[in-house]
């Protein structure tokens, strides 16, 4: 079945549609340009703003200004997306509620700079801004949206040979200032070794981002963005893109068999294991990434204990999301860890002592953790109810939403916003399905009257 949201312009903000868009439109489609930049480029306003961010905020403020103007707010249809989300923003402010009636104040949290208070607030803020920027940009055009996003890859795509580079020539301290991380903990060749993070915080936030625009570009037939995307997610070095794609590509392979998709598989495949075989430095990233899950035996060291760690974490997020039904409130995972790490000798000392944060690393475990049971359900149900309404709309949008749901189990935060943008652009992509599938309407309806006979 040919996808019903094709567009062969591929123009993305050059096209027709983005000139004629209303500026709040234009505004959140120039936030998903600079949706790569998430450390490199940002303002430190006492936590990293984002260009993203201040061009969404705009977007947000233009839409309600447009809205007071016209005396009405459109709230339009109801559809279980939107249900869902209204569901989470809900459990996030009920869970906010309770976290600042019940918080110790006087409770010194390590990592928290700042008062109990303003901490559960800035969780909560943020948390109700990612998902009103989810509503404002599931009302694009599906095909500006998907060509906005694919092109904003190769803003990413710059910021990492900004890095590369700058490692080599040893401007460590100059793109520290900008923004980049550059600390060397990734890829080793001829004696160097790069970091790993592109413009993003961590190495595991460019796999995913990258592993998003992979198997959206290769659905979508835009191949030079696909193997771009493909060496991004090498580079990274993220277990959570590599096994995302591979899971993704593998789901729909097998139930959406698709002549170009297995030719396009099977050559990578036949040029993976030649890299393998040839390659000595991408023969070890490939069989680090195995031993890391298990599935090889260890050489040297220990490479399960980062999936030992995440599994703990997220096993006390669980274990907390159950003991408060309600959740912890945002951001309050830290404040409840040490009552279940003593349990858990696999964690390492780093999580007891110095000035680093608790974190889940796991979104769903977050979200069930600091907003309860029901916001674990409704985040669940939308990445349920999204792979199969999308099901038949577009391959790419398919691809993407299954890569999510299968990396949100290693995000570091919830609220990461490149998972947002491609819950939107499913959104977006079911929405224009159901316009185009939707029945004309009858003559009598056509200004002019009903037609006589």
């Amino acid at each position: 079945m040919r996808p019903l949201l094709t567009n062969p312009a591929r123009r993305g903000i050059r096209s027709p549609e983005f000139a004629s868009a209303p500026l709040h439109e234009k505004l959140a489609l120039l936030a998903i340009l600079a949706l790569p930049l998430q450390a490199a480029l940002t303002i430190n306003a006492g936590f990293p703003l984002k260009l993203s961010e201040l061009l969404l905020i705009a977007s947000i403020g233009t839409a309600a200004v447009q809205a007071v103007r016209q005396r009405r707010l459109r709230w339009g249809s109801w559809p279980a997306d939107r249900i869902f989300v209204a569901v989470l923003a809900a459990c996030l402010v009920v869970a906010t509620v309770i976290a600042l009636l019940t918080a110790n104040f006087a409770q010194d949290i390590r990592g928290v700079h700042r008062s109990v208070p303003v901490d559960i607030m800035l969780y909560c803020g943020y948390g109700l801004f990612v998902l009103i920027s989810w509503e404002i940009l599931r009302h694009l055009r599906f095909s500006v949206l998907r060509d906005v996003l694919l092109q904003s890859f190769w803003v990413c795509a710059a910021a990492v040979i900004v890095q590369v580079v700058g490692r080599l020539l040893h401007l460590r301290a100059t793109l520290e200032t900008l923004g980049f991380d550059m600390v060397p903990r990734g890829l080793t060749l001829l004696g160097v070794t790069f970091p790993r993070s592109g413009p993003f915080v961590e190495g595991q936030h460019l796999g995913f981002y990258a592993g998003v625009i992979l198997v959206l570009a290769l659905y979508s037939g835009r191949y030079a963005t696909s193997v771009g995307a493909l060496l991004c997610v090498l580079y990274s070095e993220s277990t959570t893109g590599y096994g995302g794609v591979a899971v993704a590509i593998l789901v729909l392979a097998l139930l959406r068999p698709k002549r170009m998709i297995l030719i396009a598989l099977g050559t990578a495949a036949a040029i993976g294991g030649l890299l393998i075989a040839l390659v000595p430095q991408f023969r070890a990233i490939v069989f680090l990434q195995l031993q890391k899950v298990g599935l090889m035996p260890a050489t040297s060291g220990n490479p399960t204990k980062s999936l030992d760690v995440r599994s703990a974490k997220a096993e006390i997020g669980w274990r907390m999301m159950w003991d408060n039904p309600w959740g912890v409130g945002p951001g309050r995972y830290s404040a409840h860890f040490a009552d279940y790490a003593h349990e858990y000798p696999q964690l390492p000392r780093y999580l007891f002592e110095g000035d680093s944060r608790a974190i889940v690393e796991n979104g769903y475990m977050q979200i069930g953790a600091e907003m309860g049971v029901l916001a674990f359900a409704a985040m669940l149900a939308l990445l349920l109810w999204s792979v199969w309404r999308v099901w038949r709309s577009d391959m790419g949008a398919l691809a993407a939403i299954v890569f999510v749901a299968v990396g949100f189990a290693t995000q570091s935060s919830w609220t990461f916003m490149p998972v947002w943008a491609a819950l939107a652009l499913t959104a977006s992509a079911i929405r224009q399905t159901e316009l185009l599938q939707a029945p004309a309407p009858a003559p009598s309806t056509l200004a002019g009257g009903p037609v006589r006979h």
